[in-house]
């Protein structure tokens, strides 16, 4: 049995698109980041000492691994007393010995994500067109 199928083009484009997927993934992650930092900043006003941390947050890049491709928006470098940023990050969001916990990241990351997802779709959509 023999048999013909003609794929439209618009399709065979819309897959060849798809195989450069990773590259806008990473290119849709990468537009999103202004969007995780405001927030991680806005999310630390009002926490007492965190004006050096608020200024330190930046991202990574994407990067990718095994489990996929992912971005980290943290806190980076030291304060003037020589405390690590990230470090400072932990205490608030876990709590120390003296002081309990004030968790920001999942109030943070539950703000922004409806907003990160609709932006990635978005480049997404740009990239397959």
């Amino acid at each position: 049995m023999n048999m013909r199928l003609d794929i439209p083009q618009d399709l065979l484009n819309t897959l060849e698109k798809l195989a450069d997927i990773e590259v806008a993934e990473k290119k849709a992650l990468k537009e999103a980041e202004p969007l995780v930092i405001g927030a991680m900043k806005k999310g630390l006003e009002g926490h007492k000492n965190t004006g050096s941390m608020q200024n330190s947050i930046k991202a990574t890049g994407p990067k990718e691994n095994s489990k996929g491709i992912f971005d980290y928006i943290r806190p980076t470098g030291k304060d003037k007393d020589g405390v690590r940023n990230m470090e400072k990050l932990a205490y608030l969001e876990y709590g120390t010995a003296k002081q309990a916990a004030q968790p920001v990241c999942a109030a943070v990351r539950q703000s922004v994500e409806k907003e990160v997802a609709e932006q990635v779709e978005k480049s997404l959509e740009r990239s397959l067109k």
